[in-house]
């Protein structure tokens, strides 16, 4: 973003969780700030892009198993070779890493 054309939000409190979560979900409205995948998960992904391929980073940063989300169910993990499962699990720091050919 060119300098001059972005803007800052001021908060002169601590708000609570609730509080904190509608700011940010406005202001990343605003921002035109997207999920990477449309299902709602706690998993970290995140998706670089080249010319020809779109690749997903999941990560699980937190203490607890959590499912992998749908969308990558049946795509290659590309650093095991294995086909990834509908409900499979990730543990504690566990990464898949997917790649996709663009459309």
């Amino acid at each position: 973003m060119p300098f001059g054309r972005g803007c800052t939000y001021y908060v002169g409190t601590v708000p609570e969780r609730d509080g904190l979560a509608k700011l940010l979900d406005m202001v990343c409205d605003e921002a035109g700030v997207r999920p990477v995948i449309a299902e709602e998960t706690e998993l970290e992904v995140t998706r670089r892009v080249t010319e020809t391929q779109e690749i997903y980073f999941i990560m699980n940063f937190k203490d607890q198993e959590l499912a992998l989300p749908g969308v990558f169910a049946g795509k290659t993990d590309i650093l095991t070779g294995r086909v990834l499962t509908v409900g499979e699990q990730l543990k504690k720091y566990e990464v898949r890493v997917v790649s996709v050919p663009r459309a």
